[in-house]
């Protein structure tokens, strides 16, 4: 599978890695990555504000969003820095239409939440379509 090189800060991490690092921060570290999206704009950084979509071992949804805190110490010991938006968090129930997107149930399947036969059904095609891009 090819590997991208992701746009870096000047302190040489990507917003995954900052992200990991401002959820580490707050103490979420036990979760599985859905998915995430740019804002558009630009952080002081350099980079691009991001939302990161998450789901918890509780089966909570949950988005948040990289921001700046320009009073916040960088690790070269000045103002201004990354912070997480305060997350927003809704249920996803059967009907839902995240509810059937492989994205979110190889994440419930990771935290060993349970499955329906339909969203197993959804994962096992979507897995053999995934083989057909595999190298």
């Amino acid at each position: 599978m090819a590997q991208f090189d992701l746009p870096k800060d000047k302190w040489g991490n990507n917003l995954g890695e900052i992200f990991r690092a401002l959820l580490t921060e707050r103490g979420v570290t036990n979760y599985a990555y859905v998915g995430s999206t740019t804002e558009g704009g630009e952080l002081p950084s350099g980079l691009e504000p991001c939302s990161f979509w998450i789901l918890t071992p509780d089966g909570k949804f949950q988005s948040y969003t990289i921001d700046w805190d320009p009073e916040k110490l960088n690790p070269d010991g000045e103002k201004g820095y990354y912070k997480l938006r305060e997350p927003w968090e809704r249920p996803v129930e059967e009907g839902d239409s995240l509810w059937l997107k492989p994205d979110y149930i190889t994440a419930r399947k990771q935290l060993n939440l349970p499955l329906t036969e339909e969203q197993e059904q959804i994962l096992r095609e979507w897995e053999e379509e995934q083989k057909k891009y595999q190298m």
